[in-house]
């Protein structure tokens, strides 16, 4: 019963983003919630915005194109990845693997806690999703060095304490996420 509560005193529809994750099994949604509080305590994430500070970010954005580009026509924030223009080998010059986990991280905190509640004051609406695209033009499995796979790894287990990060679209270029 506890956990029913603490799931509804979170926002509605964040926690129907877990129970629908789980397929509105309770005792899975439970496991999940559990682990999620447990990783953000242990990762730091309630604290990231203003603990952790990437330093590198302009030089990691030379390597990594990505950013957000204004809203969508439903109000949500798009963000844009131009993932067959990564450089891994540069990347991993000028920062670590664990500096660019705790960097996205922060970025997802930094949607949920400003740019949702900046785009819902903006549309007049609730706005708790975004729109991603990323250009997959001149990515091959070449680009799958031990690194970029780690990276990958890193980011899928992130992904698992925020279980609105994946509804996929596709064409040949593009793969386009509402989240």
């Amino acid at each position: 019963m506890l956990f029913f509560i603490a799931l509804l005193i979170s926002s509605a529809s964040h926690s129907c983003r877990y129970l629908k994750a789980m397929n509105f099994n309770i005792e899975d949604t439970k496991n999940m919630w559990i682990n999620m509080l447990e990783w953000r305590k242990d990762f730091g994430a309630d604290t990231i915005l203003k603990d952790y500070k990437f330093h590198e970010l302009n030089e990691v954005l030379q390597y990594v194109p990505q950013g957000f580009h204004g809203i969508d026509k439903e109000g949500r924030p798009i963000y844009i990845e131009m993932l067959g223009r990564v450089d891994p080998k540069k990347l991993l010059r000028v920062t670590t693997i664990e500096r660019y986990v705790k960097y996205y991280v922060q970025e997802y905190e930094r949607t949920l806690s400003i740019r949702f509640p900046a785009c819902s004051i903006a549309t007049g609406r609730r706005v708790d999703s975004n729109t991603t695209i990323i250009d997959v033009q001149g990515v091959g499995v070449w680009n799958l060095t031990k690194p970029v796979i780690e990276l990958i790894r890193r980011l899928q287990q992130i992904n698992t304490n925020y279980p609105d990060v994946c509804c996929l679209h596709t064409d040949s270029k593009f793969i386009a996420f509402s989240t």
